[in-house]
């Protein structure tokens, strides 16, 4: 570091030295990280400042001392917009950034939150210039390490980054905002087929896609619940002939489709569980379970930033239309790779929107995504709208909605229009669809204590008429986090994943093979 100075002030001369630039996020992120790093130089000459420097930002609408985690978290985020633009990267490495956000990712002093950012513009940089992360000291350790820990958050992203710097044959790139949940780097680049996650409204990868929570227990009786449910487990098995216990413990560690199909028991509290910055946690069954279950599949997931209120929302920000994060969705899908492969799409409450959205852009200007979806999975998905969307109408001056959720209002002719044009796509495409809604109320706020609760997504909104509906005893948020490998949720979404997938898609593929094989032979 230059001159013995700390990080965030080695980042504040990294973000002052860069071009200036238009985008919109400019005056926000960027144009009070210049004006404070000026200031900072203007006193260079002046005896040594004994206060802290202080920057004072419209998003935060707070002041951040110099030397703290906020300050490096504003850094970062003008970085992360920089490193959207190709010359900006470029410059960004001739100025020593690589060096500083290695610090940042092996430093104890920073949290999740601000090493994902760093990640983030890695992984923007390892789209750019791959050789220079490869170069750069301590980072692909580093990255291997994030790997191979129990946190989710920081392997994903580490994952994500490691693709994007060993090229293959398809040439595909995750993009920012796609998440590579599964496989791993270093494992086959040719799945059978791509499962697309898409959360909801004020959703995320890493929150909507967790098993279940455990609720109002110790990391301790949990942990005795899960050997107690895995006891129950082997005492069945036995019963039913198996030939030793070790047998036992690898069928239990291990319990395949089949046999998950044909098991007489539903365990109610197995629960994977890791203590990490906040505290105890599930992890994400698309990565723990499902990966397992379809290992010949790429799994990705998608995120997009989405608010209940505009007050809420970051200050200056646009509003946005489902219509917008279906078009950025597309074109980072596209990039990623999305279309060279049969795709089954599985969505949570708006998400569902989105995807719909997508697939009729998709469609419009004749990319083959919307031709290669063969299925998709909603998890009470409002076809029809929200009826709490009425409520919120009548108090819109207290309660702002976002325009997402004025778009949820039920009826509204968006949806209709929304509805009609993709059910028609979805005939023509012959799509297979499944349903599943919650048949549970969910706790919208607390009045005095007491839970005021209500059914967000109703049978009625859920049933497109079109494919499966099936009601599951969760609320709105639950819905799509299932409890365990075996919960009748987890069965009901991999038992259509595998007739879509292994039954539908494969067996087509292999008639096609053998149709290419008869043709040769006849020549």
């Amino acid at each position: 570091m230059e001159g013995g100075d700390s990080i965030d002030t080695n980042l504040l001369r990294i973000i002052y030295n860069l071009p200036d630039h238009k985008f919109p996020e400019f005056e926000e992120y960027i144009v009070p990280l210049k004006n404070l790093y000026s200031h900072i130089l203007s006193e260079e000459d002046n005896p040594p400042h004994t206060e802290p420097y202080e920057l004072y930002t419209p998003r935060d609408d707070i002041r951040i001392d110099v030397d703290t985690p906020k300050m490096v978290s504003a850094c970062l985020d003008a970085l992360l917009v920089y490193s959207r633009r190709i010359d900006c990267i470029k410059q960004m490495i001739k100025l020593g950034c690589l060096n500083y956000l290695s610090s940042i990712l092996t430093s104890s002093l920073y949290n999740v939150n601000i090493k994902s950012t760093v990640l983030c513009i890695l992984n923007n940089a390892a789209s750019v210039s791959p050789s220079e992360i490869v170069r750069s000291s301590g980072l692909l350790p580093t990255l291997h390490m994030f790997l191979a820990s129990n946190d989710e958050v920081l392997g994903v992203y580490s994952n994500r980054i490691l693709v994007n710097l060993v090229p293959d044959d398809t040439n595909e790139r995750i993009a920012e905002d796609v998440y590579l949940v599964h496989p791993c780097w270093y494992q086959s680049n040719h799945p059978l087929a791509d499962i697309v996650f898409v959360h909801g409204i004020k959703g995320s990868t890493f929150f909507t896609w967790r098993q279940r929570d455990v609720e109002h227990k110790s990391l301790l009786v949990a942990v005795v619940s899960r050997i107690n449910s895995m006891c129950s487990i082997i005492s069945q098995i036995v019963s039913h002939c198996f030939n030793s216990l070790t047998s036992v413990m690898f069928k239990v560690n291990d319990w395949s489709i089949e046999e998950r199909q044909q098991s007489v028991s539903i365990v109610q509290s197995d629960f994977d569980i890791y203590l990490g910055e906040s505290g105890r946690q599930t992890l994400l069954w698309p990565k723990s379970w499902l990966s397992r279950d379809m290992s010949d599949c790429r799994i990705l997931s998608v995120g997009y930033p989405s608010y209940l209120s505009e007050w809420f929302a970051p200050s200056g920000r646009s509003p946005k239309l489902i219509e917008y994060h279906a078009q950025q969705l597309l074109e980072k899908l596209t990039q990623s790779g999305l279309g060279n492969r049969p795709i089954v799409w599985i969505s949570h409450s708006m998400g569902g929107l989105v995807v719909k959205e997508l697939l009729i852009a998709a469609s419009g200007c004749q990319n083959p995504i919307a031709d290669s979806t063969k299925a998709l999975l909603f998890y009470s998905v409002p076809h029809f709208g929200v009826p709490l969307c009425i409520h919120t109408e009548n108090w819109r001056s207290l309660v702002q909605p976002s325009l997402e959720v004025s778009q949820l209002h039920p009826n509204s002719s968006q949806l209709q229009k929304l509805n009609k044009n993709f059910i028609n796509l979805a005939k023509l495409n012959d799509y297979s669809i499944l349903s599943i809604v919650e048949s549970e109320k969910t706790t919208i706020f607390q009045l005095g204590g007491v839970p005021i609760r209500q059914h967000v997504v109703t049978m009625d909104s859920a049933d497109l008429g079109l494919g499966k509906v099936v009601m599951y005893p969760a609320d709105h948020t639950d819905i799509c986090k299932p409890d365990n490998r075996r919960s009748k949720l987890y069965t009901l979404t991999v038992d259509f994943l595998v007739e879509q997938i292994y039954n539908r898609i494969a067996i087509n593929r292999n008639v096609y093979s053998m149709i290419e094989l008869f043709a040769l032979i006849q020549e």
